[in-house]
């Protein structure tokens, strides 16, 4: 598998989790789940068991965003990128 997952960059040491890309996450998360589960059940474990580890790796994202979320509520925490402002991407 790879140490590195294109979508939502699962795995790559220098992510910075932003809380409002959320539903992206849990949209791949349940893609990852439902994937997970045909492949079981077409007979391809190994495929399954990377897609079900994919999915985990959403769970744990979304773990770190619940935390990123609290603390920025709480003013422990100001997101550096907020300070920035949005890049014409973004808009």
């Amino acid at each position: 598998m790879r140490g590195v997952n294109r979508v939502n960059w699962l795995g790559c040491p220098y992510l910075n989790p932003r809380p409002e890309h959320r539903a992206k996450v849990e949209t791949w998360q349940r893609a990852y789940l439902d994937l997970a589960g045909q492949l079981e059940s077409s007979g391809n474990a190994s495929e399954a068991r990377e897609h079900r580890y994919l999915a985990s790796e959403c769970s744990r994202l979304l773990r770190v965003m619940d935390l990123l979320e609290r603390a920025e509520a709480d003013g422990a925490w100001h997101p550096t990128y907020a300070a920035l402002g949005t890049s014409a991407k973004e808009r």
